[in-house]
């Protein structure tokens, strides 16, 4: 085998390498529970996104949201990243804080549950159930129809790992 032959497959394995990585990194898998990834945001147009869903600037950081759908389902996964796996929990509990003690109610029967050893916040509300957890450097809040909900979230989960 040549050197030019030696160069080329390590360049090979290094590009399947790291091509296997940031596919995972990107959160937003293509298709999950039967559900098909029809659209995503990801920098200044998810920041907006989340800013116009609450009224006010609340995006900080990096953001990735995706929509899903399937014949007769939807749900939605927002991704936001931050620095450390610390502050990504925080910023979990400052959120689970605040909808659960809003007096403006649009979340109810919120509670935690435990999917595969991971503590979650479950809420209901706008006819959906809404998931609210952290994992490594990630917040997720994950909001799904009813009916694939729970399944859904357990599909998602299995898919990060």
């Amino acid at each position: 085998m040549t050197q030019k032959t030696k160069q080329i497959l390590i360049i090979l394995a290094l590009a399947l390498t790291l091509g296997s990585c940031s596919s995972k990194s990107n959160l937003l898998p293509v298709e999950i529970y039967g559900l098909s990834l029809k659209s995503s945001l990801t920098g200044a147009k998810a920041r907006k996104f989340v800013n116009q869903l609450h009224f006010q600037n609340v995006a900080q950081s990096e953001n990735k949201i995706g929509f899903y759908e399937g014949d007769n389902a939807k749900a939605v996964i927002y991704v936001t990243s931050y620095a450390t796996p610390d502050t990504a929990s925080t910023e979990g509990v400052k959120m689970i804080k605040k909808i659960s003690t809003s007096d403006k109610a649009i979340f109810i029967d919120g509670q935690y549950i435990n999917i595969n050893g991971a503590q979650i916040y479950q809420c209901h509300g706008m006819g959906q159930t809404h998931y609210v957890f952290s994992n490594k450097k990630q917040l997720f809040w994950i909001s799904a129809d009813m009916s694939i909900a729970k399944p859904f979230l357990i599909a998602y989960i299995d898919f990060l790992g």
